[in-house]
């Protein structure tokens, strides 16, 4: 016998490593995007579809880090915040990464520098994770 309904059950540990604030979260980020990087290089012979995945997850990181900078914990000023934000929409290799991959929505508001939708983004973001 079965039941035809699905089950999901999800623990939100709000003290975990993921919804703690992190000053350094895209610098962190794209030193380890860099070593990806580098390995598809070399281990992959610069594989085209790997580049291209590499490159979807340092636009997904990026946005992983402005939610980062919003979150409850955080310690940065308004001021500090918006400063991370313009530093990162500033960022040469993740304007690369977003110009070669192609950029969704809220990844052209970074090539854009529109700070206060990337903002609002990042609040709605924590908001509905309870960040």
């Amino acid at each position: 016998a079965y039941i035809r309904e699905s089950f999901y059950n999800r623990y939100m540990n709000t003290e975990s490593a993921v919804h703690r604030f992190h000053e350094d979260y895209f610098e962190a980020y794209k030193n380890a995007a860099d070593s990806i990087e580098q390995a598809i290089r070399c281990a992959w012979d610069d594989n085209s579809e790997l580049q291209e995945a590499y490159l979807g997850q340092l636009i997904g990181g990026a946005m992983g880090a402005i939610c980062n900078y919003y979150y409850k914990t955080s310690t940065l000023s308004s001021i500090e915040r918006k400063n991370k934000i313009r530093a990162l929409c500033d960022d040469r290799q993740l304007r690369t990464a977003i110009e070669i991959y192609g950029a969704e929505k809220k990844s052209q508001w970074i090539l854009d520098r529109k700070y206060n939708l990337l903002i609002a983004y990042a609040r709605l973001a924590n908001w509905k994770h309870g960040r």
